[in-house]
């Protein structure tokens, strides 16, 4: 192997994250007064009640909702995907976008650069020429020029997937902008994924996900009551968010499944495209 290829593969392995080891868990039970401080204590994330929480399953019930709930937004709209590729969802997505930008809303769109970097221009300008700011996460280049220090970052992508409208109503799960999301699921070269609509007090922390990459990536912080307003009660589904980033984030999660597992009494149900259990799990 030529010595650039060992430095660039030095580049992308450095610093990877490695999992504590975990020797002994708790033996707390789902519903027991202790469960929600127990997982609040090692995924630094609340717990908070008074959220109305949708499973939306698919494209078929998830994008519509998505579009819904884009075009009646009336003040902000923050939106941040992995994937970003050409199909009907992604120019109707788009046009909703710079519809309600041209009306006055604030739109603010992160895609990764890697996952969104063959998005359409034609989309992108279309929004942006409508006023939405587009930005791309973690770019290694600008105008065709490569920023040799900028890889040493590039293999540490935004995966997050979040819709938040007028800081009320957020969207999160696994969908990716494309027409291998469309449909019910079953089609052949089509995903079945789950997503979920949310409401409540449990949206500000999906919001700010979402602010600490728009952050990173533009310098601008964002915050007011178009963004984080006082959210009231809307259901009786406690809620939480624990986030991850390539900053960290990944122990959490992987704190929130392990201790999940271990208090199941009666049954277990995953559903997850990635099955790689450790010894501990």
């Amino acid at each position: 192997m030529r010595r650039s290829s060992w430095l660039l593969a030095t580049f992308f392995l450095w610093g990877c994250a490695k999992v504590l080891s975990v020797q002994e868990i708790p033996q707390i039970v789902l519903g027991e007064a202790t469960f929600f401080p127990t997982i609040e204590a090692h995924t630094d994330a609340s717990i908070v009640g008074g959220n109305r929480v949708e499973v939306l399953l698919n494209g078929d019930e998830t994008f519509p909702a998505m579009l819904r709930d884009v075009k009646s937004a009336k003040s902000t709209i923050t939106f941040a995907q992995y994937l970003y590729k050409d199909g009907s969802i992604a120019r109707d997505l788009a046009a909703a976008f710079a519809e309600r930008c041209r009306a006055g809303v604030s739109a603010h769109i992160l895609l990764d650069s890697h996952g969104s970097g063959n998005a359409p221009a034609k989309i992108i300008a279309l929004m942006r020429d409508a006023g939405c700011q587009v930005e791309y996460f973690r770019r290694i280049d600008a105008q065709g020029i490569i920023f040799p220090w900028k890889l040493l970052r590039y293999n540490y992508r935004s995966h997050r997937r979040i819709l938040v409208i007028d800081g009320r109503i957020g969207f999160t799960g696994g969908y990716g902008i494309s027409e291998a999301w469309t449909g019910d699921g079953r089609t052949p070269e089509h995903w079945r994924d789950t997503n979920a609509r949310i409401e409540g007090p449990v949206v500000k922390f999906l919001q700010a996900a979402f602010a600490e990459s728009w952050l990173e990536t533009t310098g601008v912080a964002i915050g007011g009551d178009g963004y984080f307003p006082r959210l009231e009660p809307r259901g009786n589904t406690p809620g939480q968010i624990v986030k991850s980033s390539p900053a960290g984030g990944s122990f959490q999660n992987y704190m929130l499944f392990l201790l999940s597992i271990g208090s199941a009494r009666q049954s277990i149900l995953i559903t997850n495209p990635y099955f790689i259990p450790d010894d501990v799990i």
